[in-house]
């Protein structure tokens, strides 16, 4: 469960870095 929760934490990041660069793209 542990490994998990680690998993979807790093999965969010990665979401979210991906998120930002897209912002910077369409500015």
């Amino acid at each position: 469960v542990l490994q998990d929760s680690l998993v979807k934490k790093e999965d969010l990041r990665d979401r979210a870095r991906g998120l930002k660069a897209l912002g910077k793209v369409f500015q």
